[in-house]
C-alpha cells in the first residue's frame, strides 16, 4: 500500500530519497553494461556462434538497457520536479508569514489608533 503524505516535511523527506535511488539505478545501468560487454565477448568473434548467440542474448540486453534508461529518467526528472515544487512550497510558506506578520501589526497599529477591530 502506497504511503500517506501529511505534511510538506514528509513530501521533502520522500524527494529527498530520489539522489540516493538514482545511485541505485546508476549502479544497475552499470551492472547491465558490464553483463551487455561480457556477452559481447564471451560469443566470440564475427562467426556463426557468436551471431547466433548475439540474436539470442542480444534483444534481452538491450531491452533491459531501454528499462533502465527509463527508469533513470524518469527518476532524475521527478527528482528535480520535486525539488522544484519544494522550493515554490517554501516560498508560499514564506510569503504566508510574512502576511501574518504584517496583518498582525495593522491590527496592533488600529489598536493602538483606538479603531475597531473588523
Amino acid at each position: 500500500m502506497a504511503e500517506e503524505i501529511r505534511t510538506t516535511d514528509d513530501l521533502k523527506r520522500l524527494f529527498g530519497e530520489y539522489p540516493h535511488l538514482a545511485e541505485s539505478i546508476k549502479a544497475l545501468n552499470a551492472d547491465v553494461a558490464e553483463i551487455n560487454r561480457l556477452n559481447t565477448e564471451g560469443a566470440g568473434r564475427d562467426d556463426e556462434v557468436h551471431d547466433q548467440y548475439m540474436d539470442n542474448a542480444g534483444p534481452g540486453t538491450h531491452a533491459l538497457e531501454a528499462v533502465v534508461k527509463l527508469m533513470s529518467d524518469l527518476t532524475d526528472s521527478t527528482g528535480q520536479s520535486g525539488e522544484n515544487i519544494m522550493k515554490i512550497f517554501d516560498a508560499a510558506k514564506r510569503d504566508s508569514e510574512e502576511l501574518v506578520q504584517a496583518w498582525k501589526a495593522m491590527d496592533t497599529q488600529g489598536e493602538e489608533k483606538g479603531t475597531e477591530k473588523h
